[in-house]
């Protein structure tokens, strides 16, 4: 979805933050960050006619809008996928992109066995949903994830809703008491940021 021009979005802290970046995916990736979440809060009443948006990074890493501290955002990155979690509540988010890849790190936490698992294919689902929800808890307690592997299972005041979207990412939200509504939703990259389209969506598991 990047273009040159989604640079224009970005106001001159986020410029010179974009400087600070070696690789220039990471510079792409920010830029298209960024833009798409200015793009969704001019759907967001009272935040539609506000000029110039402007977006704080705080210490523990998640993004906050200036004067509006009734929006909640999360944000997580995986491959290609960029996800955006907007709420009237904190929310924690992680996607990943459905794929091969090594999880040594994970593998031998109690929290991702499971016998049900008929074949290596479905074990590596399971291991990335999995590790969605214990990356969106995460985010949601602005804590490390690292810190849940030696649990058996996750905290029990945890709530999540996950999807499995297109058969391609698993995305999962985290919050405290429950989402009482959810919807997904992607945007257009052939349309350049100019419209919503809701997202195919199949649940993973909720809890």
């Amino acid at each position: 979805m990047y273009t040159a021009s989604l640079g224009n979005s970005l106001d001159s802290a986020e410029k010179e933050q974009v400087k600070q970046f070696k690789s220039e995916y990471f510079k792409k990736r920010f830029a298209v960050s960024r833009s798409s979440i200015r793009h969704i809060l001019t759907h967001i009443p009272e935040t539609e006619n506000i000029p110039d948006i402007v977006l704080n990074k705080e210490k523990n890493g998640r993004i906050t809008v200036k004067n509006r501290p009734d929006v909640f955002i999360s944000l997580s990155y995986s491959g290609p996928c960029i996800a955006v979690t907007m709420g009237k509540i904190k929310i924690g988010t992680d996607i990943e992109v459905v794929r091969p890849r090594e999880l040594r790190k994970i593998r031998s936490s109690p929290l991702f066995h499971d016998a049900k698992c008929r074949n290596e294919k479905e074990r590596i689902r399971h291991l990335l949903h999995m590790w969605t929800r214990v990356e969106a808890y995460a985010k949601l307690h602005d804590m490390t994830p690292y810190s849940l592997l030696a649990c058996s299972s996750l905290p029990p005041d945890a709530r999540f809703v996950s999807y499995c979207i297109d058969r391609h990412a698993i995305l999962s939200l985290a919050s405290d008491n429950g989402l009482k509504k959810d919807a997904l939703f992607w945007i257009d990259p052939d349309s350049g940021l100019a419209s919503f389209r809701p997202g195919k969506k199949k649940p993973v598991h909720h809890h």
